[in-house]
């Protein structure tokens, strides 16, 4: 039973893949604004969230467009 379990879940992630938020503009745009980390911490997040949206290692669709306005 747990094949089957196994087959199901890969079958729903093949059928609808999460879409992430690409990531690549993040860090050169507020390099280009000359902001450190803590600055555009403003979101009200710590500044390591930002350092880890900007790595791609935080998937956060809604802080990845908010950081980005």
């Amino acid at each position: 039973m747990p094949q089957l379990a196994i087959a199901r879940e890969v079958c729903r992630t093949l059928s609808n893949p999460l879409t992430i938020a690409l990531i690549e503009d993040l860090r050169p745009k507020r390099l280009t604004h000359k902001l450190t980390l803590q600055a555009a911490a403003h979101l009200g997040v710590q500044p390591a969230r930002i350092s880890e949206l900007e790595r791609g290692k935080l998937h956060d669709t809604a802080l990845t467009n908010a950081y980005r306005q």
